[in-house]
């Protein structure tokens, strides 16, 4: 399978390690500064407010060919739910931060 490398960069004017991730997430501040991704048939990407990436980043990850890899995977996909309004399928995620746990590695960034 294909592999989409993907991190998500928010703000919001609430703190996610005070109010948790829901919460962040649905705060009427937050919203997503950039998105970086990566495959190697396209290489490396930037999204935010002056780029046109977005189209290609929506049809890569709505593509069942690619597995969709990000360091704490569950709040990139969240993001993407809630920032973005993409739904994908939990089966096709990888989280290089599990990973590292399963490793020994701490999982913190």
């Amino acid at each position: 399978m294909k592999k989409l490398y993907m991190d998500v960069e928010t703000y919001s004017d609430v703190d996610i390690t005070v109010v948790g991730q829901a919460l962040y997430l649905a705060h009427p501040s937050t919203f997503l500064r950039c998105l970086c991704f990566y495959t190697e048939e396209h290489g490396l990407r930037l999204i935010d407010h002056t780029t046109k990436n977005v189209i290609l980043f929506h049809d890569l990850i709505s593509d069942p060919e690619y597995l969709l890899v990000a360091h704490n995977a569950s709040m990139e996909k969240r993001e993407l739910e809630i920032l973005m309004g993409r739904k994908t399928d939990q089966r096709r995620w990888r989280c290089t931060m599990a990973k590292a746990s399963a490793c020994g590695i701490q999982g913190s960034i």
